[in-house]
């Protein structure tokens, strides 16, 4: 493949790692990667490594792998290393989309190869690829304004305000539908279209992989920023410990509705299917309570409700499965009777399992272990301490 055709088949989105970091100009390149898989749903495929995680997508015409950074900014490097190693990639395939200080706020610049600018994702990255042949997706913020108090990293790490966040949003967009260009197209010909003054989003239908025009609403999340676009179907599972109390399994229940509505998904059907047995222990649990959830989101709604049921304690596992896509959110309608979490009952007596401590007999008003039971393993019925006992009164 000649320079001229060379093409994205990764996209490295530059950040921090943690909610501290999220909002912040400096996770804009982040900002890219979740616009791009909430545009596209559950991904075909995800790696996971101590440095990245990626996520398989089909963009246009083409596959593209979507890759973050699970180390800090000044090592986004090892991220890119691993990630071409284990999907055999060149430097050349990798499209690294960052933010830029030397740009005004809401401008974007696709370019190949060049020097760091002190960017220490940047830096990094050509030090763990040995080159700086990467492309580079360069989303501008600007430079900090006279009024403004503190270094140059306290303004990339502050919280974008809102009078900057439409403009900010914008520029997300028109990375996307740049990305695309990049895959379908190769990075030749997206540097003629992107880099001129009149680049704008391509009206685009939801199958051909491009993004629509951006609202232009500053309360926007970053994956609604993207446009309108048709919505995805979900149905998650998730099971809480066989001992949960109706007070928990409220609190849990006001997390999925949540986690759900941040990320402007909508909450469909809620069913509780009960405390069951399950088909195999987890933990210590061998029976737990099934709670069902339908909904109609994007990705990020996905990913949103299952980082939240993993912080939980007392859920124990879930699943997520995709049921449809391309559904009219514009169009839905939900009957407010059936996303409604039910209480939870506690256990009947028989359903109480009894602790390691009951069942040996260790606590106060525990029956006591049979008297039959061989305990020291030595053949008998009692243990040798009362054997010895009675040998020496036979004495």
């Amino acid at each position: 493949m000649t320079t001229d055709e060379a093409r994205a088949r990764l996209l490295l989105g530059l950040g921090n790692p943690g909610n501290r970091y999220a909002n912040t100009r400096h996770n804009v390149g982040a900002w890219l990667v979740d616009a791009l898989l909430d545009r596209f749903g559950v991904p075909d495929r995800r790696l996971e490594f101590p440095s990245a995680c990626a996520w398989l997508i089909r963009v246009g015409g083409g596959a593209l792998w979507l890759g973050k950074s699970t180390t800090y900014m000044n090592e986004s490097g090892l991220a890119a290393r691993v990630l071409c190693e284990h999907l055999s990639l060149q430097p050349t395939e990798v499209l690294v989309a960052h933010d830029e200080l030397d740009l005004p706020l809401g401008a974007l610049r696709l370019k190949r190869g060049g020097r760091d600018a002190g960017h220490r994702g940047l830096r990094s990255l050509t030090e763990q690829l040995g080159t700086d042949a990467y492309a580079r997706l360069r989303i501008g913020i600007g430079r900090p304004g006279p009024t403004f108090v503190g270094t140059v990293a306290d303004f990339v790490l502050e919280a974008v305000p809102l009078v900057e966040r439409e403009a900010l949003l914008g520029s997300v967009a028109r990375a996307a539908e740049a990305t695309r260009l990049c895959v379908d197209d190769g990075y030749a010909a997206a540097m003629n279209r992107v880099n001129q003054r009149d680049f704008v989003l391509t009206p685009c239908s939801p199958d051909d992989g491009g993004p629509t025009s951006p609202k232009g609403d500053s309360k926007m999340t970053t994956a609604q920023s993207v446009g309108a676009m048709p919505g995805r179907e979900y149905e998650t599972i998730y099971i809480l410990r066989g001992d949960t109390t109706k007070e928990s399994a409220h609190k849990v229940a006001e997390r999925v509705g949540d986690a759900i509505g941040k990320e402007g998904g909508t909450l469909t059907g809620v069913e509780n299917w009960g405390r069951r047995q399950l088909a195999y222990a987890v933990g210590k649990q061998r029976r737990g309570v099934y709670v069902y959830v339908k909904y109609v989101g994007g990705g990020a709604a996905v990913r949103e409700l299952e980082r939240n049921l993993r912080m939980l304690d007392d859920v124990i596992k879930f699943q997520t499965v995709l049921v449809s896509g391309e559904i009219d959110t514009g169009a839905l309608a939900v009957d407010p009777s059936t996303v409604v979490f039910e209480d939870v009952e506690p256990p009947a007596e028989d359903e109480v399992e009894e602790t390691l401590e009951e069942r040996l007999g260790l606590v106060e008003g525990a029956p006591r272990m049979r008297e039959d039971v061989d305990i020291d393993g030595d053949g008998d019925d009692g243990d040798d301490g009362d054997a010895d006992a009675d040998e020496e009164e036979d004495e």
